[in-house]
């Protein structure tokens, strides 16, 4: 019995495109792991145990606070992005752009380690919101040239340029000195709400009978 072509083009079509989604799948994996690791050491530099109980340091529960709702949208965008490009988008990237687009985003999951390693210290966790929020931009101007996914991510763009300029604002104004670094709680909530409010159907697009 001969074979038919056309069918044998499809079953290797299906396979690669599973393979693709593994691949994906697994690299979203480990980002998962290194959110999670971020959670968990913030966790610790909130709480800690001693020989009497558990002591809360309620002096970082503000900075756990800015850190969780910063790690939400985050974790969720960088999930969303890498199905619509690289499972879900039927145009196939070249290879290299994958490994790029995915080392900017594990470095920003490392960024997030940061923050929960350094809760304690207001400072340096506002330097290392500032970092992260600056790699962001950097990723989201970067994919108009990897993935030319940039409409879908151009308001995380926005978002993160409007709250660096905020920081900005906060820390050459003289007389808002006082609120250093206290406002950074707010403004991270305040991002967060904007990015959801303004990305809401990229994040949770709506299927075919909802759009009917």
């Amino acid at each position: 019995m001969t074979e038919n072509p056309s069918s044998t083009t499809s079953d290797n079509k299906v396979r690669n495109e599973g393979r693709i989604y593994e691949s994906v799948d697994t690299l979203k994996q480990l980002y998962s792991v290194v959110i999670a690791l971020a959670l968990t050491e913030a966790i610790v530099s909130l709480v800690t145990r001693t020989d009497t109980g558990v002591t809360v340091h309620y002096a970082a529960l503000p900075w756990f606070v800015a850190l969780v709702v910063t790690l939400i949208p985050f974790h969720h965008g960088a999930m969303r992005h890498l199905d619509d490009a690289y499972v879900f988008d039927p145009v196939r990237h070249p290879k290299p752009t994958f490994l790029v687009d995915y080392l900017i985003l594990f470095t920003e999951a490392g960024t997030l380690v940061w923050l929960g390693l350094v809760l304690t210290s207001p400072q340096a966790f506002l330097s290392g919101y500032t970092l992260l929020l600056i790699i962001d931009v950097f990723w989201a101007v970067a994919t108009r040239f990897l993935t030319n996914s940039f409409e879908k991510v151009q308001y995380w763009l926005y978002t993160n340029i409007a709250t660096l300029l905020v920081i900005a604002l906060f820390h050459w104004v003289p007389f808002l000195e006082w609120t250093e670094p206290f406002y950074l709680v707010v403004l991270a909530v305040a991002r967060t709400v904007a990015d959801y409010g303004l990305s809401w159907s990229f994040y949770f697009p709506e299927t075919e009978e909802q759009v009917s």
